[in-house]
């Protein structure tokens, strides 16, 4: 499992007073969302914030009861008090530390914490981002909030999510359309198009459309030969282990 965490410090207050957003995103191997976290936890400095984004999302994958994890920051002032002594923080953020170095030593699972590029944490700092916008607490989901579904597909290379992009399986009155075009000649050897230029000049213009009649399909003559073998009494083949 993948956690990405997020946490954004606003330089305005969003329009419901808030200063901070949390977010955070639980993947599997696969890159399918488990589960996300989304919202605000004021009352925090930037780098409380930081720590605490780990946290959250370190517990919320603890009590998914994954047992391989990796979790990723992208920021590096909080990576770095995770990985070496720093004196001078505030208690606050000592006490998240130490909580995050107690569940990361649980003997019941795998966990690293790693820092990543803001470029590869897209869709943790989209969840602050409108978690800081719209609510006023940390909530818990299970499906993708707003556009996080889009960032996801991105992620994994499965690319946008725009009318423009997507295949749709044709309607009923475009399905008419299709066909009558076809009856016109489209796509056909020596009439209109592109495709029908293809047929011409992959040398396919004199093939013939459709089976002429009484003229035998080929899975006719492969099921008639078998027959024709069974009745023969042909002997079997048998293969020796």
């Amino acid at each position: 499992m993948k956690v990405n965490v997020h946490r954004a410090t606003l330089s305005a207050p969003a329009a419901n007073g808030n200063t901070t957003g949390s977010g955070a995103v639980i993947r599997r191997a696969n890159g399918g969302m488990a589960s996300s976290i989304s919202g605000t936890n004021p009352n925090l400095s930037p780098v409380e914030n930081q720590l605490a984004a780990i946290h959250i999302g370190m517990k919320r994958a603890y009590e998914e009861t994954c047992k391989k994890v990796i979790v990723e920051t992208d920021n590096l002032e909080a990576f770095g008090m995770l990985k070496f002594q720093h004196n001078g923080i505030s208690t606050t953020a000592r006490n998240i530390i130490q909580q995050i170095k107690i569940l990361k030593k649980d003997k019941v699972w795998k966990c690293k914490i790693r820092y990543v590029y803001p470029r590869r944490n897209r869709v943790a700092t989209y969840l602050a981002l409108l978690g800081a916008d719209l609510f006023g607490r940390l909530f818990l989901s299970f499906e993708p909030l707003g556009r996080a579904a889009e960032l996801i597909d991105m992620d994994v290379g499965l690319g946008f999510h725009d009318p423009r992009y997507q295949e749709v399986q044709m309607n009923g009155d475009e399905m008419e359309l299709f066909d009558q075009a076809l009856d016109e000649g489209w796509g056909a050897p020596n009439g209109p198009g592109h495709a029908a230029q293809f047929m011409n000049s992959a040398g396919l213009h004199g093939m013939q459309v459709g089976v002429a009649q009484g003229e035998m399909e080929i899975h006719d003559l492969i099921y008639e030969d078998k027959l024709a073998e069974d009745e023969e009494g042909d002997d079997l083949v048998v293969m020796m282990g």
